[in-house]
C-alpha cells in the first residue's frame, strides 16, 4: 500500500513548478535568439549601407577619372566579388562590435597581422 499524505500536509506541485522552469527557460532561449538574430539582421544593414555610400562615392565622384565602367552589382565583374567580400568584412566588424561571431572575424584578424607586419617593414625602410 502506497504511502498516504496525511491531509493537513500541503504538498508542493513540484511538477507544476518544474513545467513552469522549463518554460520559462525556454521563453529566455527564443528571446535570446530572437534579439541576436535583430543583432545580426542591423550590422548586415548597416554594412549594405556602407556599401552603398562607397558604391556612390566611386561611381558618381568628380575628382578621380576612369571608375566609369566601375559596377559592384554586375556578378561578371571582379569589383562585385571584391565588394561582396568588403561587405561581409564590414558586418563582421559590426558583429564584433555587438559581440556576434561570424566567420569573417578570422580573416579581419589575419588582415591586421598582415598591415601591422607592412608597418614594420616600412619602419625598417625608414630607419
Amino acid at each position: 500500500m502506497k504511502n498516504k499524505i496525511p491531509d493537513n500536509v500541503i504538498q508542493f506541485p513540484v511538477m507544476e513548478r518544474v513545467r513552469d522552469i522549463i518554460n520559462e527557460k525556454i521563453d529566455s532561449e527564443i528571446e535570446k535568439f530572437e534579439t541576436e538574430a535583430d543583432l545580426k539582421e542591423e550590422c548586415v544593414e548597416l554594412a549594405h549601407y556602407c556599401f552603398q555610400l562607397i558604391n556612390d562615392a566611386v561611381v558618381g565622384n568628380d575628382f578621380v577619372n576612369g571608375f566609369e565602367d566601375f559596377d559592384a552589382l554586375d556578378i561578371n565583374k571582379p569589383e562585385m566579388k571584391d565588394m561582396s567580400v568588403i561587405i561581409n568584412m564590414l558586418a563582421a566588424s559590426f558583429y564584433r562590435y555587438k559581440d556576434l561571431k561570424h566567420p569573417f572575424q578570422d580573416v579581419l584578424d589575419d588582415g591586421n597581422d598582415k598591415l601591422n607586419e607592412l608597418l614594420l617593414e616600412c619602419e625598417d625602410d625608414f630607419d
